[in-house]
């Protein structure tokens, strides 16, 4: 099952970078979807996520790291694929992703990847110097992988206790 919430995460990804406002529906349907799959802490988990990673993008917009095309703040197709997002990172990342140091390694390679790859297909994201994106990305994402791993005992199916 882990394997369909990756795969579903990355054709979203795909689809909202390559044609944004073009597919805004069919991923939303399946977002739903995806949320109605889960019980009400995953749910409340994935929002949360979502919201954080809005605000998260907001926020370098207006320090300048980087910007989309056409928005002065957090394009609708950005904001969705924080949604498609929170329902990976909550499902599988947050497993995965143990002992923390997994999760911190994790977080701080794929999240400046993530941004580096979408500009690059095309997804309306400007930067002016991929270092400067790195550096600032990288301790972003290991800390927001870290949080995602360290929570999952309040959305967790199984008895698990608060982890240390």
């Amino acid at each position: 099952m882990n394997l369909l919430w990756l795969l579903g995460f990355k054709l979203c990804w795909l689809a909202l970078i390559v044609w944004q406002q073009a597919v805004l529906l069919p991923v939303l349907l399946l977002w739903l979807a995806a949320l109605g799959l889960l019980k009400m802490p995953a749910r409340l988990a994935v929002i949360a996520v979502m919201l954080a990673g809005i605000a998260l993008d907001f926020a370098l917009v207006q320090l300048g790291v980087f910007s989309f095309a056409n928005s002065a703040g957090v394009p609708v197709w950005m904001m969705l694929l924080w949604g498609c997002f929170g329902c990976v990172a909550v499902q599988v990342f947050s497993r995965w992703f143990q002992p923390w140091y997994l999760a911190v390694l994790a977080g701080a390679v794929s999240g400046p990847v993530a941004y580096w790859a979408g500009a690059s297909l095309g997804g309306q994201l400007s930067y002016h110097d991929l270092t400067e994106l790195c550096v600032v990305l990288a301790p972003i994402w290991a800390l927001l992988m870290l949080a995602i791993s360290h929570f999952r005992y309040l959305w967790s199916d199984s008895n698990e206790t608060k982890l240390v």
